[in-house]
C-alpha cells in the first residue's frame, strides 16, 4: 500500500497519467473482495413455490403470509444494522413490487466487474419467472447506471437466454477467483455450461465446471458449497462425487490459499454461503493532507453458519487467513423459507 501511494505520487510528478492509472488499476484488480455491497430489503418476502421446485433448502412455514413477511423484515433490518455497525459499506434498496418475493437475493440477477479499468455490470437469466422481474427495479438500475458511467455499452446482458430456457444465476451459479482469473461453476438447471463459457470468454476467465449431488439431488447453486476469499477457500468436496471433477477443482484451487473443508451437515447449515468483504478504515494523519485508508478483511455469514463452524475452523480464519472479524446475524427466516443465506443477500460492488 505504501509503495502504491509513494509510486503514485512520484508518477504524478515524473510521468504520464495513463501509467499512474494503470498502477492503480492493478492494485484494484488484485482484490478478491469488494468494499461495498448492495442489498435489497425483503419488503414482500414470501414462499416462492416456483423457486422451490429445485431448491432443496426451501421449507414452507405454517404461519400467515403477513407474519412471515414481518419476521423476515425484522431479521433483515437487524442483519443490515449488524453489517453497518461492523463498518461495512452497504447500499440498501427496497422493492415496491409485491411479486418480488425473493428480492433480497440480488446476487442472482446482477454482478459488477472492473474489466481493463472499465466498470461493467452483467445481467443474468434466472429460472423462476417471477424472479426475472427483479431486474426491473428502476432505483437499483439507476444506481447501477451511475456505476457504469451511464454507458450502456458497459452492460453485458445475458437475459435473452431465458427465451431458450437456459439460465445462469449470477454469483449464485459462479464463484469467481478474481486474482487467478478462474471461474468455478457447478452445472445444474440454474447454471448452464454454454452461458458460463460465454461469460468467461467475455471477461477472460478460465472456466472450471463440475457437477455435485447432495441427498440424491443435484446441488442447485455453486455458492452453497464454495466460497473464495483473499487467503482462504471454503468448500464441501463431499458433494463432488465425480473423481475427475474433484481433481480438476482441487488443481484449479491450487495451494495459495488455506482450504477450509466443510461437511455436508455444515453445507446444510449454510457454512458454504459466506462472503469475505473488505472493511475500509479512515485514519487521520496530521502529516498528510488526506486521510490514509486502511483495510481489514471481515467474513460475513448468518448466525446459523457461525454456530456450525467448528472452533478450529474459526481459529483458522483468524490466525491463518487474516480475517479480523466474523460479522453474523440471525436470518433464519430467509434461510428456511427462501433457501438462501448471507452470501445470497450481498451483491458486491467493485
Amino acid at each position: 500500500r505504501r509503495f502504491l501511494i509513494e509510486t503514485g505520487s512520484f508518477l504524478t510528478q515524473k510521468t504520464d497519467q495513463n501509467l499512474k492509472e494503470s498502477l492503480l488499476y492493478l492494485s484494484i484488480m488484485s482484490k478478491q473482495s469488494a468494499a461495498t455491497v448492495l442489498c435489497v430489503e425483503p419488503n414482500y418476502f414470501g414462499w416462492n413455490k416456483e423457486a422451490a421446485e429445485d431448491n432443496a433448502y426451501m421449507k414452507n412455514l405454517e404461519i400467515s403470509e403477513e407474519e412471515l413477511k414481518e419476521k423476515a423484515v425484522e431479521q433483515f433490518s437487524n442483519y443490515i444494522n449488524t453489517l453497518k455497525t461492523a463498518g461495512i459499506d452497504v447500499k440498501l434498496f427496497s422493492t415496491h413490487n409485491k411479486e418480488c418475493l425473493d428480492a433480497c437475493f440480488p446476487n442472482n440477477w446482477v454482478s459488477t466487474h472492473i474489466d481493463e479499468s472499465v466498470k461493467k455490470i452483467v445481467l443474468y437469466p434466472m429460472k423462476p419467472k417471477n424472479r426475472q422481474i427483479e431486474r426491473e427495479n428502476q432505483i437499483i438500475r439507476e444506481f447501477l447506471n451511475d456505476y457504469i458511467g451511464n454507458d450502456e455499452s458497459n452492460i453485458v446482458d445475458l437475459t435473452h437466454y431465458e427465451k431458450e430456457n437456459k439460465y445462469l444465476e449470477g454469483t449464485g451459479s459462479m464463484i469467481i477467483d478474481r486474482v487467478n482469473k478462474n471461474c468455478f461453476c457447478l452445472i445444474s438447471q440454474r447454471s448452464d455450461l454454454d452461458i458460463a463459457n460465454e461469460f468467461c470468454s467475455l471477461f477472460n476467465y478460465n472456466l472450471i465446471s463440475f457437477t455435485g449431488t447432495h441427498k440424491n439431488l443435484p446441488v442447485y447453486h455453486t455458492n452453497v458449497a464454495l466460497s473464495i476469499g483473499t487467503n482462504f477457500v471454503v468448500i464441501c468436496f463431499d458433494i463432488i462425487t465425480n473423481e475427475e471433477d474433484k481433481t480438476k477443482v482441487k488443481n484449479a484451487l491450487g495451494n495459495s490459499r488455506v482450504i477450509v473443508e466443510i461437511s455436508t451437515d455444515q453445507l446444510d447449515n449454510f457454512c458454504g454461503n459466506v462472503l469475505e468483504v473488505r472493511r475500509i478504515i479512515n485514519n487521520d494523519n496530521d502529516d498528510e493532507e488526506e486521510e490514509e485508508e486502511e483495510e481489514e478483511l471481515v467474513l460475513v455469514m448468518s448466525q446459523t453458519a457461525y454456530e456450525n463452524f467448528t472452533q478450529e475452523q474459526l481459529n483458522t480464519f483468524k490466525n491463518q487467513c487474516n480475517i479480523k472479524e466474523f460479522v453474523y446475524s440471525d436470518i433464519s427466516i430467509l434461510e428456511t423459507v427462501g433457501g438462501g443465506s448471507s452470501r445470497c443477500t450481498l451483491c458486491e460492488i467493485f
